[in-house]
């Protein structure tokens, strides 16, 4: 596949004297820079996390990706389509609003405390337009602070598990939109297995309560009379916490893509068992529950 450089589009609209400004904001954070791009790459989060639009993908790979979005701006819903792709090491996307077309330039870089990322705005229109493109620039601007404040726990819990011990098994690969389009697959790779969670459960009443820490031996029981039910605290498609998930229904539905999560087990007191579920082995024996 032939991907045109970026550079091509823009002396297009120079050639055809189109007014345009140019800005960049920039991004810290303790995360790597490949938790940085799958979080750009993961297009699944984007209905679930994110308040200002939603979208349906067109047609997608793993070296690009396009799409509808419905995008609120002021409060009213534009249509707008997206084409992302990768371009010199750069991940570029575009897209047009009205007679604005939009050129976005992000790059990775790593620095001492994690990752620092540069995004790079160019927006286009035409000669009797220009007076608002500074409208343009503050909407652009606003709208990424509201992106980064609900993209950055994401990429945060990311950078958090990693500096616990746990990695992910698509970090030897490259990171395509097609390969993260899946919630099936649980990528989150626990590097230490000598974690141990033991609870009795003749100190446990009835209702809801969470042991141990949101990860992945972490466990929310729930108690009625004499029957438990165990859900995990920790979704192992990418490692979101479920601790602020209702139960609906029977499952969790994780808060970063939706996945069904469902109880890992539904047991009686008198019960004795063995299970190996998700990468966890679960064992009660009399009184004591254990999960490792």
């Amino acid at each position: 596949m032939k991907i045109s450089n970026i550079q091509s589009i823009k002396n297009m609209c120079i050639d055809s004297n189109f007014c345009s400004i140019e800005f960049e904001v920039i991004e810290k954070g303790s995360y790597t820079c490949r938790d940085a791009e799958w979080n750009y790459k993961d297009t699944l989060h984007s209905n679930f996390v994110h308040s200002k639009f939603y979208g349906a993908r067109t047609i997608l790979s793993d070296d690009f990706i396009t799409s509808v979005h419905i995008q609120k701006i002021f409060g009213i819903k534009f249509p707008m389509t997206l084409v992302q792709y990768e371009d010199n090491k750069k991940l570029v996307y575009y897209s047009s609003l009205l007679f604005f077309l939009i050129i976005v330039e992000t790059t990775f870089n790593s620095i001492d405390e994690g990752s620092m990322v540069i995004t790079k705005y160019t927006v286009f229109c035409p000669v009797w337009a220009s007076f608002l493109l500074k409208i343009i620039k503050y909407i652009t601007l606003k709208n990424y602070k509201t992106l980064m404040s609900e993209d950055l726990p994401l990429r945060n819990r990311r950078g958090y598990l990693r500096s616990i011990g746990y990695s992910y098994s698509h970090d030897t690969k490259k990171l395509g939109w097609l390969m993260l389009s899946s919630i099936s697959e649980n990528n989150v790779i626990a590097n230490h297995n000598d974690m141990i969670l033991r609870v009795n459960l003749n100190d446990v009443n009835d209702g809801t309560y969470n042991f141990g820490i949101d990860n992945h031996i972490g466990i929310r029981l729930i108690r009625h009379e004499d029957i438990f039910k165990i859900y995990p605290r920790m979704c192992l498609h990418e490692g979101a916490s479920l601790d602020m998930c209702k139960i609906e229904n029977g499952s969790i539905y994780c808060p970063w893509h939706g996945k069904k999560i469902s109880a890992l087990k539904i047991f009686n007191l008198n019960e004795d068992f063995i299970i190996h579920i998700d990468g966890r082995k679960i064992k009660k024996h009399d009184v004591i529950l254990e999960v490792s």
